[in-house]
């Protein structure tokens, strides 16, 4: 999950991390748990400044949707909500 956690650093964040050498250019100064720490992808949410939606599947985990104002859509479900935070935002931000 660390991989997804730097990838979420780099491309939603905007921040410089080479999870690699453990090099992080955060204001935090480490790698913050976007994928699996539910107050660490409330980051995510905030960065992202779109339409949003979580919601809970029945039996089936978590789906998360983010609508960018170019009407990009990121959706994704995962077992966690964190999880699917993080993959949703970087569907959408993806080109």
């Amino acid at each position: 999950m660390r991989e997804l956690d730097a990838l979420v650093a780099e491309k939603v964040m905007g921040w410089n991390c080479d999870i690699g050498s453990s090099s992080f250019d955060m204001p935090t100064g480490k790698l913050p748990n976007f994928s699996t720490s539910i107050s660490d992808a409330w980051l995510v949410v905030d960065a992202m400044r779109c339409d949003f939606m979580l919601r809970q599947m029945m039996g089936h985990g978590w789906e998360c949707i983010f609508k960018l104002p170019d009407l990009k859509i990121g959706q994704a479900d995962a077992d966690t909500a964190p999880e699917a935070i993080c993959r949703a935002a970087l569907e959408a931000v993806n080109e």
